[in-house]
């Protein structure tokens, strides 16, 4: 199933000082873009976060391609962070709620002895 999956990277200090040129980051964009395209992840869009500074790639794909795409990305040493965020629409949520409730009977909490699970189940 393809995601939406927001890519959140913040560029090492030295890679960030040779970013400043309009040639440059697009040359990193078209690279990045290239990277994305050979796995079939489609990038949606790029922002940046006002509050962290961090760069997020919005992508469109399946999770273990982008997994690739992050391992790549860390392996190259230009990035201090990389995190990716999966968000799920409100709507999709509410029609997995009917099985995430059978789901959530059968799993016991860690912090949970069997004398709370069965009064939880009375």
């Amino acid at each position: 199933m393809s995601e939406r999956i927001y890519l959140r990277l913040q560029y090492t200090s030295d890679a960030m000082k040779t970013n400043q040129g309009g040639k440059e980051r697009a040359r990193r964009r078209s690279h990045f873009t290239e990277l994305c395209n050979k796995v079939d992840v489609e990038v949606i869009d790029t922002v940046v976060s006002l509050t962290t500074g961090d760069f997020v790639f919005i992508l469109k794909g399946e999770i273990a391609q982008i997994n690739k795409i992050q391992a790549v990305l860390r392996r190259s040493g230009g990035f201090q962070k990389i995190e990716q965020e999966i968000f799920v629409g409100v709507d999709d949520l509410v029609e997995q709620e009917p099985e995430i409730s059978e789901l959530e009977k059968t799993y016991m909490a860690p912090d949970q002895d069997e004398i709370a699970r069965m009064l939880l189940e009375e």
